[in-house]
């Protein structure tokens, strides 16, 4: 990659980064952009497509803009995009705690999910119990946020999610090679 196109990248995902500042608890939703100073950055999203089902996204970051891992997941018979953004972030927090990241940023373009997870509110439909599960992952963390992000900061987890709705593999652990090509 020309050394021009690795800085704008770089200047890219460094303005995509959202943060929390102090005052507003562990999770926020605030869209200003920086490197969190520590941990990493996860950016998740969800696709829906009737009738084959939902696929989940999500790309880590570190702290100086490169992608981590790259993973999507596909869920056949799933056609809620509610349902596939709230399995998005939980997906993201379990590969997480899996993969020792204990400090986390996540973003999402769903501000009702964000909503939803920051403000612990609970749920009798069917996102139900993944909505309390995500709270019971909440815990897991040392140092969690959970931020709204717009689409347009969130493309490298929308790209990842649309290919695993495409491909229909079950889990796909390395989407790095699409997404150098695509950023």
């Amino acid at each position: 990659m020309a050394e021009a196109q690795k800085v704008q990248r770089s200047e890219e995902v460094r303005r995509s980064i959202p943060h929390s500042s102090s005052g507003q608890g562990p999770h926020s939703r605030r869209t200003d952009v920086s490197f969190p100073s520590e941990g990493i950055l996860v950016r998740f999203d969800g696709a829906t497509k009737i009738p084959q089902g939902c696929a989940t996204g999500f790309v880590g970051f570190s702290c100086d803009g490169n992608i981590i891992f790259a993973v999507g997941k596909f869920y056949q018979g799933i056609s809620d995009a509610y349902i596939s953004e709230l399995l998005a972030i939980r997906d993201a927090m379990k590969w997480c705690l899996t993969h020792n990241f204990f400090t986390v940023v996540f973003c999402g373009d769903s501000q009702l999910v964000i909503k939803d997870v920051t403000l612990k509110k609970t749920s009798h439909s069917r996102a139900g119990a993944i909505l309390e599960e995500v709270h019971s992952l909440l815990s897991s963390f040392l140092s969690v946020s959970c931020l709204f992000a717009p689409r347009s900061f969130n493309r490298a987890a929308h790209v990842v999610a649309k290919q695993a709705l495409l491909s229909g593999v079950r889990l796909h652990t390395d989407y790095r090679s699409l997404l150098v090509s695509f950023l």
